[in-house]
């Protein structure tokens, strides 16, 4: 049995070119709140781990490992 890789429905929905390039952990976690401004459409993800906006399309910071995203999966 293979476990589902999350996705944001947000992220499905918005141009790919205002997402992260690399694979960043927020991409997959379900605690990642993913969002796009109305002006602009700039996207961000804000961690509800954290408490903090950890990506904008605006800014080059991206979070590779993450424990916010096992603690989601093992929380069910």
């Amino acid at each position: 049995m293979t476990a589902e890789i999350y996705v944001s429905p947000t992220l499905q929905k918005t141009d790919p070119r205002h997402h992260p390039e690399r694979a960043t952990a927020c991409k997959s976690c379900p605690r990642s709140m993913w969002f796009q401004l109305a002006e602009g459409g700039e996207v961000k993800c804000y961690c509800k781990e954290m408490y903090i906006v950890v990506w904008s399309s605006s800014e080059g910071f991206e979070v590779a490992l993450c424990d916010g995203q096992a603690k989601a999966t093992e929380a069910g």
